[in-house]
């Protein structure tokens, strides 16, 4: 009657003073979620930069470890007489497992961490590299090469977490272009230089050495590493607010963008994983007549110009916005390089550059970053994880089909020689021009934005931290369920703010 409130600063009252909600008082740590990523300081650069330096050196060594059998064809097939055909299944089992349990591994990062996660995997592979160097059977080879496949895995979402959780949104693309340049050089390691190493000390021993990487990664990981960063969404939410893996997977099952762009880095990956991580150094050597340490070197010049255009491209991205453009032109560039590169037999030096333009043109962190802008924009930035285990197990299944598929063509083409001459290369090759055609026609199809609202977001991501302050300037914290009538989803959505006059929501259910 006299206007003023009840003394309840965990309640909000109608005009009439009923209260309509009453949500207890969360911890002190809490309650600044509301004010959004674009509040939250800059942690120490130190910092960040020592966490993306751990995870992206695991995933050097994930490209290291995809190729290494092109450094060392000639061993294998001395010591194990192995053919074109089982050189292409021992690569493409490393990915064999590696992609499976992709999207487990989505999830366990966003539940446990990075810090578990990257240890854990780190560990197996370790076990895998040193059973493959120590094989003294085929058998061997093959169980070594799958554990390493496994214990990788967590490597490519270890840095697109971290990139996540330690830098801000507009810094993304660029990070994560980073990271997928240092980790490509990685790959170059395991071609020319390890077919150098090989040849002084042997295969076996020039394996060994490389475990350097992973024992690295271990130490640093378990004194150094955090589970979670300041931008994390653990650090916005409560435990009550972090959708079950069902309702993500619902989420994400349903956005047809994730399955799209997916599609799209199946095919720009099938160049670079399939040709340049396998068969581009024995191709080489069959068309010039030179080592294989020189084949190496022409075909790591698509790794190095895949670390160049990694990080170029993801700036262009995120200051120009032109994601969908550039994955488009970048396989379609891709498409004509391999085209002359494969049937034109050009010089030596244009195949380097032609290899540098190829190994340019992929740009998963530009889909990956795509992606992610159109999840926010529909406010499901918490499964990103989770949509990322997807692309990502969809990124690696071109090895897996393209590099046996190669390697039974070229047994079939060559008949009773002894190693496949340049134009049986030139009909099993075939299969990459064709790939990156159809990944530049898929790329016109990708979105950076949808239509935001709570259509596809279960009811426990529709929850969001809040700050209230009354007139007194006591101030309550809780969380907000912001209904939405199911049988009027597509109607606008409802806005709320604090009594300071700031939206904290507006359709967006991710708000942070």
């Amino acid at each position: 009657p006299d206007g003023e409130r009840p003394p309840n600063a965990n309640a909000t009252f109608s005009d009439d003073g009923v209260a309509v909600m009453n949500a207890p008082k969360p911890a002190l740590a809490e309650t600044t979620a509301v004010e959004g990523r674009q509040h939250i300081p800059r942690p120490a650069r130190s910092k960040q930069w020592l966490h993306w330096a751990t995870v992206t050196s695991a995933y050097l060594f994930t490209f290291w470890a995809r190729v290494a059998p092109s450094g060392i064809v000639d061993g294998l097939k001395d010591e194990f007489h192995v053919s074109n055909s089982l050189l292409g299944t021992l690569g493409a089992e490393y990915f064999y497992l590696y992609v499976i349990i992709q999207v487990p591994i989505g999830a366990a990062m966003s539940t446990w961490g990075v810090r578990k996660v990257t240890i854990a995997g780190m560990a197996v592979a370790l076990v895998g590299q040193v059973l493959f160097s120590l094989a003294p059977a085929v058998l061997y080879l093959h169980i070594g090469r799958v554990l390493v496949g496994v214990g990788v895995a967590a490597s490519f979402l270890g840095f697109v977490t971290v990139t996540k959780n330690w830098f801000r949104p507009e810094e993304a693309a660029t990070m994560m272009g980073l990271s997928i340049a240092v980790g490509v050089l990685g790959a170059t390691l395991g071609q020319s230089p390890l077919s150098a190493i090989a040849d002084v000390v042997g295969w076996r021993v020039a394996l060994l050495l490389y475990c350097a990487i992973p024992v690295g990664v271990l130490f640093v990981a378990f004194f150094c590493l955090d589970d979670f960063g300041p931008y994390a969404a653990q650090k916005s939410v409560t435990a009550a607010d972090v959708a079950p893996l069902r309702e993500q997977w619902r989420i994400v099952k349903g956005t047809r963008q994730v399955w799209l762009a997916g599609m799209v880095g199946f095919f720009t990956n099938a160049i670079v994983m399939s040709f340049s991580g396998l068969w581009a150094t024995p191709f080489f050597e069959a068309r010039y007549g030179i080592s294989s340490a020189s084949a190496g070197l022409i075909s790591s010049a698509a790794f190095i110009g895949n670390a160049v255009g990694g990080p170029v491209l993801g700036k262009l991205s995120d200051k120009f916005h032109l994601k969908r453009s550039l994955s488009a032109a970048s396989c379609t560039w891709q498409a004509v390089g391999m085209v002359v590169l494969i049937y034109t037999s050009p010089p030596i030096w244009v195949s380097v550059l032609l290899c540098f333009i190829i190994g340019f043109g992929v740009t998963i962190n530009v889909v990956l970053s795509t992606v992610r802008s159109y999840l926010r924009s529909m406010g499901t930035e918490k499964t990103i994880s989770l949509a990322g285990g997807v692309m990502n197990t969809l990124f690696l299944a071109s090895p897996i089909i393209l590099q046996p598929l190669v390697g039974i063509v070229l047994d079939a083409q060559k008949g009773d020689a002894e190693e496949p001459s340049d134009s049986d290369y030139q009909v099993a090759l075939l299969v990459f021009p064709v790939c990156a055609a159809v990944g530049a026609c898929l790329a016109l199809f990708l979105k950076t934005e949808g239509q935001p609202g709570f259509g596809k977001v279960a009811p426990s991501m529709a929850s969001i931290r809040f700050k209230q302050t009354d007139s007194s300037g006591s101030s309550a914290d809780g969380d907000v369920e912001l209904g939405v009538d199911p049988q009027h989803s597509n109607a606008a959505p409802s806005s709320a703010s604090s009594d300071t006059g700031v939206a904290t929501a507006s359709g967006d259910p991710a708000v942070e």
